[in-house]
């Protein structure tokens, strides 16, 4: 095999001697026997490091890293009842397969990475957003703030003529029109929601997370429909959470499913709600 070299004879003496010296026939331990003196070279060890990337040892310790973590999480779930999840992030497209399954709205969805293909889609319906396939991206600033660079945006005309042919893969969906947003914190097949204002104000009308604080939000408490709330306990059962926390629109008598956060901050519901989800938290575990 390129770049490994064979035994030196003094180490077949020294793995020879070992096994003969093993009078009941015992199966041998794993070893790793290196006989003779130090080598003066990783060519005389017989191992050429040339090829060896550290970003690819970086990679790999994080896959064993991961693979750790996995039975941690699995290992606490077969034997205690645990809040909360291991997971700080969730398969966006697979949440609203699940969320079709169970009876939820929900926008229509494409992934798209061509101008043709875009442009075709959009015929389709009068306007369009565009979000992150994964989860948003912070960065921070010059004042060494954090601020989300890929929140959901319209898909303006005049900015379609300026693509590529190609682009990177992209989400999007139809604009689903609001009445107000509502987010809805979710523990143990329970369901404490709030309604968010936000198209009073032009910065939140698509994505409320344009924060103004000179004007922020008005969010009060708000009641789901039983049968919403029943989908909804279906969909988390579904994907295998016990806590999180929905974002949902309401527009005409209608409730449209857009994601659910596994990490679940009930901060939004709790506070301006004065739900007190500090103690219903603490009461369920």
């Amino acid at each position: 095999m390129a770049g490994v070299a064979h035994p030196t004879r003094q180490a077949r003496r020294s793995r020879d001697s070992r096994v003969a010296s093993n009078p009941n026939n015992a199966a041998p331990r794993t070893e790793l026997v290196r006989g003779g003196t130090e080598p003066d070279s990783k060519e005389e060890e017989g191992i050429n490091c040339d090829f060896i990337d550290n970003k690819q040892i970086g990679v790999d310790l994080e896959k064993e890293k991961e693979t750790l973590q996995d039975f941690i999480e699995f290992a606490f779930q077969i034997k205690e009842k645990i809040t909360g999840n291991f997971r700080s992030t969730i398969n966006k497209l697979k949440v609203l397969h699940a969320a079709q399954s169970v009876g939820l709205k929900t926008p229509d969805t494409y992934i798209v990475n061509s101008k043709s293909e875009l442009t075709s889609i959009l015929s389709e319906h009068e306007s369009f957003i565009s979000k992150s396939i994964f989860e948003c991206c912070p960065i921070r600033d010059e004042h060494n703030q954090y601020e989300i660079t890929n929140k959901t945006s319209m898909i303006e005309s005049h900015l379609i003529e300026t693509l590529p042919s190609n682009f990177f893969y992209t989400l999007i969906q139809n604009e689903v029109k609001k009445s107000f947003e509502i987010r809805a914190f979710y523990i143990h097949g329970c369901v404490y929601a709030a309604a968010m204002l936000t198209q009073n104000n032009i910065k939140t009308s698509v994505d409320y997370r344009n924060y103004e604080d000179e004007k922020p939000t008005r969010t009060i408490p708000y009641d789901l429909p039983q049968d919403i709330i029943e989908k909804l306990t279906k969909l988390m059962h579904s994907i295998n959470l016990n806590t999180g926390s929905f974002d949902l629109i309401y527009y005409n008598d209608e409730y449209i499913f857009l994601e659910v956060n596994p990490v679940g901050q009930f901060g939004m519901v709790s506070y301006p709600c004065n739900s007190y989800l500090e103690k219903i938290i603490a009461e369920k575990i």
